[in-house]
């Protein structure tokens, strides 16, 4: 079965399900302990549920989310452009939010992703292909070539001798149960 609605809080009489499962989404819905609390519900007594968040950043990261911060709605700078701030920014931030929300045993897993461009304008491609739209677009068009360039210099002063850009993302993966 595959139903379509808000994943900020879903219909009543969803599920039961064994595992629920949310990939780099849940510091995008407005309130994140709502959904999960709503989630928690579609989830049978002693289920799992699995997410990702990002975690540690690379600097160079931190230096090309600088560029867009200065133009960002208050509600987008979450964990993934700000840092530290909010649950998101640590283990124990999402252990209190997952414990708030009435799960338990939450376990925290950390990997590395490693993206790779041949050229600036390559990540530029990139980050128009996925939820990084939303913060190109959040700069006013006339200042798009400003913001642009800000960046390129940024990614060709840690491009490596191949001529690569490689930023690395740590991702956490954070696994949890419903009561039994």
């Amino acid at each position: 079965d595959v139903a379509l609605m808000d994943a900020s809080v879903l219909e009543p009489g969803i599920g039961p399900f064994d595992l629920a499962v949310a990939s780099l989404v849940l510091f995008f819905l407005p309130d994140p302990l709502t959904a999960l609390e709503s989630w928690r519900t579609a989830v049978t007594a002693g289920g799992r549920i699995g997410l990702t968040t990002f975690a540690a950043r690379d600097p160079a990261w931190v230096e090309l989310d600088d560029v867009f911060t200065p133009f960002l709605p208050r509600d987008m700078l979450d964990a993934r452009t700000s840092g530290s701030k909010g649950p998101f920014g640590s283990d124990a931030g999402m252990t209190a939010l997952l414990e708030s929300a009435g799960f338990v045993d939450v376990v925290h897993t950390p990997f590395d992703v490693e993206a790779r461009f041949d050229s600036p304008q390559r990540w530029e491609a990139f980050s128009w292909s996925h939820g990084q739209r939303a913060m190109w677009e959040s700069i006013p068009e006339d200042r798009r070539p400003v913001a642009r360039q800000a960046a390129f210099d940024v990614l060709h002063r840690i491009r490596g001798e191949d001529g690569e850009v490689r930023l690395r993302q740590q991702v956490r993966v954070t696994t949890a149960r419903t009561p039994a």
